[in-house]
């Protein structure tokens, strides 16, 4: 079993070793929930406009059809993604779905966070499995003032609504 520290509301949430694998490992911040999610974007002020850093662009990423959201009108790339998404549009928080793509270096490598949150200026990004983490660390390394949050795999749960019940949580 491990131990993981919520960055918000700091309790200490014990979880197995396969889930503590879904972390981010890069050093980043944990969340505990989807309250705690919000809890994080509501610390941060909307930065300067976003296209004025160097390195970042307009995605050039085609529309994700996997999973489509009659709800919100949009396609993404998981179920996750898609669940993250609904929250958003029940909690009235505006946001954009994969807008922005960050240059990691001169060649081709380049990374694109799934949720821009213009009212608070923050990255949001959909984890469930990790396919390529030296991408986040590159990215925090390149772009340390880009306030960035992975939301893990074992939290998923606090995202889903059921529209008879309410929050599942």
């Amino acid at each position: 079993m491990g131990i993981a520290v919520c960055s918000v509301c700091r309790s200490r949430i014990t979880m197995s070793m396969d889930d503590k694998r879904l972390l981010d490992a890069s050093g980043g911040p944990f969340v505990c929930s989807s309250t705690c999610v919000m809890g994080w974007l509501r610390r941060h002020k909307p930065l300067r406009k976003v296209t004025e850093h160097p390195g970042i662009f307009s995605s050039a990423m085609g529309p994700a059809n996997d999973c489509y959201s009659h709800k919100i009108g949009l396609g993404f790339r998981s179920s996750y993604e898609l669940s993250v998404a609904e929250w958003f549009w029940e909690e009235d928080i505006g946001f954009m779905y994969e807008p922005y793509t960050f240059l990691l270096d001169t060649d081709t490598a380049s990374y694109t966070p799934d949720y821009y949150i213009p009212d608070y200026g923050c990255f949001l990004e959909v984890k469930g499995k990790w396919h390529n983490r030296k991408k986040l660390a590159l990215f925090r390394k390149l772009y340390p003032k880009i306030p960035l949050l992975v939301i893990p795999w074992p939290i998923r749960k606090t995202f889903q609504y059921d529209n008879k019940r309410g929050r599942i949580s």
